[in-house]
This record gives structure tokens, sequence and C-alpha cells, in this order.
């Protein structure tokens, strides 16, 4: 067995980098769009290496511009190898290095299950958590299935886009409907930020994705506040990124109403793929999905190392 090393790409590299497997043109376009948007560099192109034999793939990738995150992309480790796990740590650590110590961002790694890119999931959860990585979510992700009959609207809901009913009140609401949330993710953000704050941030997150004018809705029940829908995404798939009903009409079904109108406004936009995530402990929302019409296609696992955290690993690693 000869030496194995971990490092970044050469520029000349990128094709080879992207067409080793199975769902090479995804990971490619992935790659391209990465690089012309400016989300990425050779140098968080990682390989490890034996020989000029590769073992394994990293592509590190920033996320939109006001979320401050930067997602391992792709992790790719060939499974037959029998040093793969200390392939996949070498790369892991590589990764945790990659962006420099004064970067803030918190590096994010979403195993989905099922995924082509992701053979053996519980395996790569122990190589990440090994690696100090922690769990953020467990979440189920749902797809519009293409060409299934539009789910009907109950009419009981007015909806005003944003433009017109102005940012204040659409905070406002985000505020109200996140009261008493059962999503891990937005409880934690609520706790941390508090109230107005969480809004806020919410609020530019979603503007910081792509979304068309109208995609970010107020609903009302006789003139008085009912829920909201937010819906945006990137270049080739869109999300039904949040919904909310205001806690006093919870149970009453209205969420139903607000996926309709959601749904309904993103297929008649021409969108090709429509996709949301639910928390995996939000029985409720995920309910309501499925008598939406929406089919559950994977599970996704959510870690995540701060900046702080791999600032502590490098300093014990350093010996310090």
């Amino acid at each position: 067995m000869g030496h194995m090393i971990v490092r970044s790409i050469e520029a000349a590299e990128r094709d080879r980098f992207t067409s080793l497997r199975d769902g090479a043109d995804t990971l490619a376009r992935h790659v391209a769009e990465a690089f012309a948007g400016g989300a990425t560099s050779e140098g968080w192109c990682l390989v490890a290496e034996e020989g000029d034999r590769w073992l394994g793939r990293a592509f590190l990738r920033a996320a939109p511009k006001g979320n401050e995150q930067i997602f391992v992309h792709f992790f790719d480790v060939d499974l037959d190898e029998p040093q793969a796990d200390a392939v996949a740590r070498s790369l892991i650590d590589a990764a945790l290095e990659a962006p420099g110590a004064d970067d803030e961002r918190t590096l994010l790694f979403a195993l989905d299950d099922p995924h082509p890119w992701h053979p053996e999931p519980r395996r790569r959860r122990g190589w990440f958590e090994q690696a100090g990585f922690t769990l953020a979510r467990d979440a189920l992700r749902w797809e519009w299935p293409k060409g299934r009959s539009l789910p009907a609207s109950r009419g009981t809901l007015s909806f005003r886009p944003i433009e017109e009913v102005g940012e204040a009140a659409f905070l406002a609401a985000i505020a109200s409907v996140s009261d008493g949330t059962l999503d891990a993710r937005l409880r934690e953000m609520r706790s941390r930020l508090g109230r107005e704050d969480d809004a806020a941030e919410h609020f530019r997150l979603l503007s910081s994705l792509r979304h068309a004018p109208g995609w970010f809705q107020l609903a009302y029940s006789d003139e008085e506040l009912a829920g909201l829908i937010a819906c945006a995404g990137g270049s080739d798939v869109v999300f039904v990124a949040y919904v909310g009903v205001v806690p006093e009409l919870r149970g009453r079904g209205l969420v139903d109403e607000l996926l309709a109108q959601a749904t309904r406004m993103l297929v008649d936009a021409g969108e090709e793929t429509i996709r949301a995530d639910t928390d995996a402990a939000n029985a409720p929302m995920a309910k309501a999905f499925e008598r939406s019409g929406y089919q559950c296609i994977l599970a996704r696992t959510e870690l995540v190392m701060a900046a702080s955290a791999r600032r502590a690993l490098a300093a014990r690693s350093g010996g310090a």
C-alpha cells in the first residue's frame, strides 16, 4: 500500500474531479455553477490520492449570500478500499481546514437516505460524528409528483402578496406563525435570536434565494391574519420554503389550503421540481404534505460544525 495524501485539485483536473462515477453530469453542473458564482474554488475541491489513484473526493460550496454556512456538497469515498475509513477521516480533516481559521461560517453536511451519492449512510454519519460534527436536524424531504392533479382550494382564505401588504407585515407574520412551532430548527433559532430578530433572519434568508414576485404571500380569514407561505429555491428546484398558521387558528385544516395555494402558484409558474422539508418530529406538518399529494422521497440528516469548534479541533491537533 502506498502513501495517501489529501490535496486540492489543479484547474486542469476539474473534468476528472466530476467524471468518476454515476451522476457525473449532475456533479459537473453543480461544480460549474459553484465556480461561476464564486461559491467554490480549486482549494475547496479535495482529493485523497495514492499514487495516481483517487480514493475519495470532497467538494465544498458556500451557501447563498446571507446564509452563514459552507456545505460539504459532495463527499465520495471508495468503500471497496480497505482504508476507506482512514480516507474519509483525512478528507473530513482537510475539509475542516479548507475555509481557513478566520472563516466564521458553519460547515454543514446533509446526509440523504436514499441518495445515489450516499451509500452506507450510517457509516457516513459515523465518519462525520467521529470528526466532531453534531446533529442539527432530522428531516423529511417531500416532492410534488409531476403531472398530479392540483390540490383543490376550499376558498376559505384570501391571499395577498408581500408587494401589497409590505415587508413589515410579512415580518410580523413570520414571528406569529413561528410561535409554538414543532420544528426543532425554528425553535433553536427563535431561542438564540429572539422573536423579532428571528423573523428578520428568516426573511433575509428567504429573500437571498431565487424567487419571483408574488411568491411570498400572507393568508387572511375574514380580514384577520391566518398564515403565510413563502416559496424560493435554486436554479433547478424550488421549495415551499415556509408555511405557517397563526397559533389561534391551528387544528382547523388551514395548512392544507396554504399548501394548495403554494403548489398551484409554482406549477402555474412552470416550475419543474417542487420540494419541501419538514422536521421529522413535526408529524402534523408531515401529514399535511401527505394529504396534499406530496411524496416523501428521502430522509435528511443535517450534521454541522461551528467555526469555534473547528478552531478548537485545530488547536488540539496542533498541540495547543
